[in-house]
């Protein structure tokens, strides 16, 4: 009796474990979506961005995700780096980020 129970338990604990993770890979896909998403927004109007941080949020999946986004210039003056940063709560981690490079014209 006292293997069933501790196997039991075992497999309880792996099935926990188990949800975690793909909560978490759930939370990762979905933020790699979004941030895709506005950095190929920010590619079709890019007078849009600026060098500071600019804020929004979009709704995906039943969940408010927190996005940011900026142009960081970089030694070329024809190219430019844009970032995109995807968070569940603004104070957390972002869960995904982006970073891509395009051209400008002057």
């Amino acid at each position: 009796m006292l293997i069933l129970a501790l196997s039991a338990t075992a497999v309880l604990r792996i099935n926990g474990q188990q949800v975690k993770a793909l909560t978490s890979l759930q939370q990762k896909q979905s933020g790699a979506w979004l941030a895709d998403s506005k950095l190929n927004e920010i590619m079709l109007h890019p007078a849009s961005t600026s060098e500071l941080w600019q804020h929004g949020s979009q709704m995906m999946g039943g969940a408010t995700w927190h996005l940011r986004w900026r142009r960081v210039p970089t030694t070329d003056p024809g190219i430019v780096a844009v970032e995109v940063e995807v968070r569940q709560n603004k104070k957390q981690q972002p869960v995904a980020s982006l970073r891509t490079w395009m051209s400008i014209k002057k």
